[in-house]
């Protein structure tokens, strides 16, 4: 995977398509900032984006069927910035501040959604769940890529999220836990 700086600033990228940034709605000011500082995002620049917002009703929406709403919590504060990538890139995933899923947690995810050639940066303003950023990732996907993203697919996504951070406690391994679902897959 690459580190947030290279994510932010990869230029290898699809000309047509701007990246997308998807921010949790209950961000104050402050943790704005530090989300966008921690994404390489300079506050003037973030113009140059396509912004969604994800509701802490949308990760209860998608959600309480898997996790405990106490998991999810009252506010919705993971963000993401997913970047366009030439094709046969494939899926990255980088995370900061993220505690609940791994990085190739949410790039399984993401791929069984459908999501392809893109970079993705899931963080947080300080260690949290993360649960916005499946979510958010999704959203932002949809409108940069134009496709839409299925039930079904954003369904067995989620599960395999849930279930694979479920299994990782389960088994006290995020590796073992990962590698796991790869086979059942």
């Amino acid at each position: 995977t690459a580190n947030a700086g290279d994510i932010a600033g990869n230029t290898n990228t699809v000309a047509e398509n701007k990246t997308y940034l998807a921010l949790g709605q209950d961000l104050t000011q402050d943790q704005l900032n530090a989300v966008l500082s921690l994404m390489g995002i300079t506050a003037d620049k973030l113009a140059n984006y396509n912004v969604v917002y994800v509701t802490n009703a949308d990760e209860h929406a998608y959600l309480d069927t898997y996790l405990d709403p106490a998991v999810i919590g009252k506010r919705s504060l993971s963000s993401v910035l997913v970047r366009p990538a030439s094709t046969g890139h494939g899926v990255t995933v980088k995370t900061q501040n993220i505690n609940f899923c791994t990085e190739t947690m949410y790039q399984n995810a993401l791929i069984t959604a459908g999501v392809t050639d893109a970079d993705v940066l899931v963080v947080g303003p300080s260690p949290i769940s993360g649960t916005a950023a499946l979510i958010g990732a999704l959203k932002a996907y949809e409108r940069m890529s134009g496709q839409t993203v299925s039930d079904k697919a954003l369904d067995t996504a989620l599960n395999e999220l849930v279930t694979t951070g479920q299994l990782s406690e389960a088994v006290g391994s995020d590796s073992q836990a990962e590698e796991i679902i790869s086979y059942v897959k």
